[in-house]
């Protein structure tokens, strides 16, 4: 078995619905995990959104590393896609300080990416410095931060309609995700590298509400096996 882990930033807001029909103040809530309570991307999300970024741009392999979607003959693709967990979200600051906000990772979603890159075996990368350049995630202790803080509900109502106003929650731009892809075969690990080419330092759009812009993430980090050395958006063997 193969796999990478592939990190994305948020370039606009993300929302990525649960589905639920919800009677409180906030009409659509974006999809959590069932246990940590983060903002998730769900697997089926994530790889219906790379799959549609293959097709938009006419990319090859498709049914090589998605699975056929014929309504004739159906098959299951090469590549496993794993959910995008949060690694790291941004963070107002009220100090006065010269940034106006910080990007903070709490301890569970510190832990989790830990966990995940021990068990498939990957290289082991500084969060802090995952970003690159000048900024620096900082580690939170605890989850008290995304506790406090929670996630921005916008209004929003439709243009040209007198309608009433409906809330939606969303994650902010900034926030960082992570998701991984597994090749189950050898005959399926060309692949991964094909996907591998294919995504690195592009822009993807995730979730829901694209003609208004949400969801574009940039895969701004690529994690390897340890074999292979670390991945910094163009990978280093």
């Amino acid at each position: 078995m193969k796999a990478k882990i592939f990190v994305i930033e948020c370039l606009t807001n993300l929302h990525v619905g649960n589905g639920d029909v919800n009677f409180n103040i906030i009409d659509n809530e974006v999809e959590r995990d069932v246990v940590t309570g983060f903002p998730t991307i769900n697997s089926s999300g994530v790889k219906g959104a790379l799959r549609a970024f293959f097709e938009e741009n006419d990319l090859s392999n498709i049914d090589e590393i998605f699975g056929s979607e014929s309504s004739k003959i159906t098959t299951s693709g090469a590549l496993k896609f794993l959910s995008a967990n949060l690694l790291a979200l941004p963070i107002r600051s009220i100090s006065g300080e010269d940034k106006p906000y910080s990007i903070h990772a709490p301890k569970t979603a510190c832990e989790d990416f830990k966990k995940m890159l021990k068990n498939l075996q990957l290289e082991d990368v500084s969060i802090e410095d995952i970003k690159g350049g000048d900024e620096v995630i900082t580690l939170d202790a605890d989850n008290s931060c995304f506790e406090k803080y929670g996630l921005p509900v916008i209004a929003r109502n439709s243009v040209g309609e007198q309608t009433n106003l409906w809330y939606e929650e969303v994650v902010p731009h900034k926030s960082i995700f992570y998701f991984a892809v597994v090749a189950s075969t050898n005959e399926s690990e060309n692949l991964l590298e094909i996907f591998t080419d294919s995504v690195r330092e592009k822009i993807i759009q995730f979730g829901a509400n694209a003609s208004v812009g949400y969801g574009l993430c940039k895969v701004i980090k690529v994690i390897s096996g340890n074999e292979e050395g670390a991945n910094n958006g163009q990978e280093q063997n």
